[in-house]
């Protein structure tokens, strides 16, 4: 503890997890004093230690991450006040958001892909949009990773040809028409509905590694255009006409083929 004239009192030790290599303080209880999130390489794990508010700190909590957890950092990344913590995690590949549940506890990790070796991350809004985004380096691929919150979600933002989605893998740009329609329909009528943001989630979870594979294989790219080709025409309908006639349509041109072969068969007995 700093006696406030440039110096310290002698130190005190808490123990945390196994190989720790990163701190950061914070009130993640809500009662005032800074507690301390530290990230424990060798443990997987992060450790919550609760202050006491006169220097001294509780028995740490510890919490299950990636692999390798290197770095971690503190933010209110949902929106609803308490504080939530980053975590780089560099053998995983990924980064670690543990959502705070208001009284010092977290909920289970959510994790997200990265670069190759994400070993250092920071907190920030990039964009000017009030919500927190994340930079973390990656040190085995030579690069850094941005997630830009888009309604409180994370969504990466490409760096590089090895790291995009599988629209823009297969289009070769974020900004051809196509790209450009799908990612208007992601934020119109996805990030605003629970079950579009569990989508999101679970797309931005799985398919770098797709993506990586199609922007690597050149002859992939027009079958995946063509099976994106329905997709991207009901995403303009919905933007240009709203999602019920977009729907409505959708309905009609299924059902079609259906009445068709229905009235074929009455005229055949």
């Amino acid at each position: 503890r700093s006696n406030g004239d440039g110096t310290f009192k002698t130190s005190v030790n808490y123990a945390a997890g196994n190989q720790p290599m990163s701190v950061t303080a914070g009130d993640f209880n809500g009662d005032g004093p800074l507690d301390l999130a530290v990230a424990d390489r060798g443990a997987d794990d992060v450790s919550i230690l609760i202050g006491n508010g006169d220097g001294t700190f509780k028995t740490p909590v510890n919490y299950a991450v990636g692999n390798q957890p290197m770095s971690v950092t503190a933010g209110d990344f949902n929106g609803d006040g308490p504080l939530d913590l980053a975590v780089a995690n560099f053998f995983s590949n990924d980064v670690s958001i543990l959502i705070s549940n208001g009284d010092g506890t977290f909920k289970t990790a959510e994790n997200y892909l990265a670069g190759h070796g994400p070993f250092s991350l920071t907190a920030a809004d990039f964009n000017g949009d009030e919500q927190l985004d994340l930079a973390f380096a990656n040190r085995s691929s030579n690069n850094v990773s941005i997630y830009l919150a888009i309604s409180r979600i994370l969504l990466p933002v490409d760096t590089d040809d090895d790291n995009c989605f599988i629209a823009t893998a297969a289009y070769g740009s974020q900004m051809t028409s196509n790209v450009l329609t799908l990612r208007q329909f992601r934020n119109r009528f996805l990030l605003t509905n629970r079950a579009g943001k569990a989508f999101v989630r679970l797309y931005y979870a799985y398919s770098p590694p797709l993506a990586d594979f199609i922007s690597r294989h050149d002859g992939l790219k027009p079958m995946v255009r063509l099976s994106l080709l329905p997709l991207v025409m009901l995403s303009y309908f919905a933007l240009h006409f709203g999602p019920m006639p977009t729907a409505t349509c959708l309905l009609l041109i299924l059902g079609l083929p259906l009445w068709l072969i229905t009235l074929y068969r009455r005229t055949r007995i």
